[in-house]
């Protein structure tokens, strides 16, 4: 069990940290009033827009590098990014309704 939570705190710290970057830089060139609660929640948004690249990305044959680029992308256009994925589900989620 040790080892098990050693690996994925391994293998989710570059995703935790470049999610967090993006989502800082994003804070930083927004150019308007930060207050401590938008920075966190900016960092929770983009560390859960990192985790959803990242665990999509996973199982591809593509360079880390990549991914990390893709993750940290993720984090910077986060809003943008989940509000495109959630309109896209809901939109395929509606359609499989009205199918039945």
């Amino acid at each position: 069990m040790k080892i098990f939570i050693t690996e994925s705190l391994k293998e989710l710290l570059p995703v935790l940290f470049f999610s967090s970057l993006g989502g800082t830089v994003r804070l930083i060139n927004n150019r308007g009033k930060i207050s401590w609660t938008l920075y966190f929640a900016g960092i929770l948004t983009a560390v859960f827009a990192g985790l959803i690249v990242h665990y999509f990305l996973k199982d591809f044959e593509i360079s880390e590098n990549f991914k990390i680029v893709a993750v940290a992308l993720s984090a910077y256009v986060s809003r943008d990014f989940l509000e495109i994925i959630s309109e896209r589900f809901i939109r395929k989620v509606k359609i499989q309704l009205d199918e039945n």
